[in-house]
């Protein structure tokens, strides 16, 4: 970040115990208690702390960082509203927490207390948990996911719930994906967008707040480098360091001045490079 002139003890910040050699946090963004925080270390173990499930056989979570079981080789986590999935060095992913919905990949609703393999996955290059869902990105370009169906969240052209992964339709050159609440965005090789599931605030960036069970192209955005999945807005990254944001915006999400929702993509203030 910008650091604030920090030197000594800050009040605003806290260095948490045993995580000295993380290399990537992932934290909730759900409305409830259930997940709290997860780090992968750079000996490729995960730690979690706060909320329910911390990866370790309890389900009281624990205030202080705790090592999720049976993981080793991870290179990335991701954490849900009620859940956390980690992808591993031999492309496979692992999930733990709530299950309601299948959001664990695993093949049934049973929730999990420490990381489950996720079923017929092998070549992840990344995942994203989403609200009661998950997404893989596959080192094909291609997109698969699972859990809560509504609103066609899982790309997959229909809003049944998922306890396996499933392919998004139409998408193989995809470079990355984010989650967000009801819907999931992916920046494909071309630098295009495609986005999927609830438009109520015009999330998927495509110009109606009609949701969509299938990838929609963003409209406007061909230089795209990442995308960010918020609970119902989406940001872009562009390649020239600009950044754009399309969905809800009735507090100031999109960063363009104004307190309303946009159903297309607008120019977010001040990042010109």
């Amino acid at each position: 970040g910008m650091g604030y002139g920090v030197s000594g003890l800050n009040s605003a910040m806290t260095l948490i115990n045993g995580v000295s050699t993380a290399i990537s946090v992932s934290s909730s963004n759900g409305e409830h208690s259930d997940q709290g925080t997860c780090a992968v270390l750079s000996d490729g173990t995960v730690k979690c702390w706060g909320g329910l499930w911390v990866g370790n056989g309890l389900t009281s979570g624990s205030t202080s960082p705790v090592t999720a079981t049976g993981i080793s080789s991870a290179t990335a986590v991701s954490t849900g509203n009620n859940h956390i999935c980690s992808s591993l060095a031999d492309g496979t992913i692992k999930c733990w927490g709530r299950n309601t919905y299948g959001q664990l990949g695993t093949g049934n609703e049973s929730s999990q207390t420490t990381p489950a393999l996720v079923n017929g996955i092998s070549n992840a290059k990344a995942v994203s948990a989403g609200y009661d869902f998950t997404c893989a990105l596959l080192l094909d370009g291609t997109i698969k996911c699972w859990g809560r169906g509504t609103w066609g969240r899982l790309g997959n052209g229909s809003t049944g719930d998922q306890k396996t992964p499933v392919s998004v339709s139409g998408v193989n050159t995809s470079i990355s994906v984010s989650t967000g609440y009801s819907h999931a965005c992916a920046v494909l090789s071309d630098g295009t967008i495609k986005c999927w599931g609830k438009n109520t605030y015009g999330q998927l960036g495509n110009g109606t707040s009609v949701d969509s069970y299938t990838p929609v192209s963003v409209s406007g955005i061909s230089t795209a480098i990442s995308v960010s999945s918020g609970y119902m807005h989406t940001c872009a990254v562009l390649s020239g360091g600009g950044v754009k944001c399309w969905g809800y915006g009735t507090r100031g999400q999109l960063g363009n001045g104004l307190s309303t929702s946009q159903t297309q993509p607008v120019e977010v203030e001040y990042f010109g490079n």
